[in-house]
């Protein structure tokens, strides 16, 4: 909506037209949300669609990748709370996280401050903190529940 700054109101695209409008380069779809006292029928606002194949993906902070010569990487601890070089490969950024294709999987557990105050092979007394994503920028059922849960440096 006008004057919103997230995308807040949910809803399914039920049409979309199968012709490209040629002198507006524009395609004509159809959206059907829960009406609210902001959201009235004929009002402007701004729309996010997103394809329909939803995908379980790791999220990490920005701040958590580090790049060498050749890679990107970030710093994971093992079972003795020291830290290994995982070299990754990036997807989508989603506000400050960013999607990680490849190279970590589900329940790892990384070091947020990583490669600026940090190094592989070093041991660690991680502080576990859980990072929120901003759940406007991802698209998720609704029983899903973003979170993270990552070490960081213990000072």
């Amino acid at each position: 909506m006008l004057g919103e700054q997230g995308f807040e109101h949910g809803g399914v695209v039920d049409f979309v037209d199968n012709h490209i409008n040629r002198e507006t380069g524009t395609l004509r779809v159809r959206a059907v949300f829960e009406a609210t006292e902001q959201l009235k029928p004929g009002a402007f606002v701004r729309v996010r669609i997103a394809a329909d194949d939803v995908q379980q993906q790791v999220l990490v902070p920005e701040k958590a990748i580090g790049t060498d010569l050749k890679n990107r990487f970030v710093l994971v601890t093992d079972e003795n709370n020291v830290l290994q070089y995982r070299p990754v490969t990036l997807g989508e950024r989603y506000g400050v996280m960013r999607a990680i294709v490849t190279g970590l999987k589900p329940g790892d557990k990384i070091a947020v401050n990583g490669p600026a105050r940090v190094g592989p092979g070093m041991p660690i007394a991680p502080q576990m903190v859980e990072v929120e994503p901003d759940k406007s920028l991802l698209v998720m059922d609704a029983l899903s529940q973003p979170s993270l849960l990552v070490a960081e440096r213990g000072e």
